[in-house]
């Protein structure tokens, strides 16, 4: 199946960063019966990027809180299912999630804008 989501997120980040935001344009796609994945591909909203939201050009872009610093992100995710033979492989102790483990690595590359 096949999704589309307009994403906030905001997190805490350790001194001397600013805590950050991101607005992102997700799309993802999963093949969960089949092959066991989902694919998520991300990219930052901006004024210039918002105008392809919505059909009639209404979708606004909202100002970053006070005190948050707006970063930009263009990137996918893969989520899938952890192998059992994985070494990080621990099944869980609760029942709901016994049989739910998943592997998820995730690289970023921070590069500052400067004034």
């Amino acid at each position: 199946s096949r999704g589309h989501q307009v994403i906030q997120v905001q997190c805490q980040v350790p001194w001397p960063m600013k805590p950050r935001e991101a607005l992102f344009d997700v799309a993802a796609v999963d093949d969960i019966d089949e092959h066991q994945f989902i694919i998520a591909k991300m990219t930052t909203i901006n004024n210039e990027t918002a105008q392809f939201l919505l059909d009639d050009n209404t979708f606004q872009v909202p100002e970053c809180p006070p005190g948050m610093e707006r970063c930009d992100f263009d990137g996918a995710v893969l989520f899938r299912a952890c192998p059992s033979e994985h070494t990080i492989f621990r099944p869980s102790k609760r029942n709901i999630l016994r049989k739910i483990c998943s592997l998820f690595n995730f690289c970023s590359t921070l590069m500052p804008r400067c004034p």
